[in-house]
């Protein structure tokens, strides 16, 4: 039996000063997604042929960044490629956990 799967919700992208709301939500998108796909994985592996793909998204962060002098020589990981908007995926939100204040 062929099904069509139902799409996660949408969560449109938000703004935040607070780090702790940030990863909230991060873990929201997150989490949900997971859940979408095991359902579909469940309904799968039951049987259950999607009649599409099953699809699901990892939530991102996006900041913009200002020119600065003159550049390091060295940059850490994470870090933009220069001034103007950047944005990343982030596939491991619990890792962010017990950094969320340091970044």
């Amino acid at each position: 039996m062929m099904s069509q799967p139902t799409p996660p919700a949408y969560i449109a992208p938000q703004r935040f000063d607070d780090p702790a709301a940030a990863l909230a939500q991060v873990q929201a998108i997150y989490a949900a997604s997971v859940a979408h796909l095991r359902e579909q994985l469940q309904h799968f592996v039951a049987g259950d042929t999607p009649a599409q793909r099953v699809r699901a998204c990892y939530p991102f962060v996006g900041g913009r960044t200002a020119p600065r002098g003159r550049p390091r020589a060295r940059q850490g990981a994470g870090v933009g490629c220069g001034p103007g908007p950047n944005e990343n995926k982030l596939k491991r939100p619990v890792m962010l956990a017990p950094n969320k204040n340091d970044q």
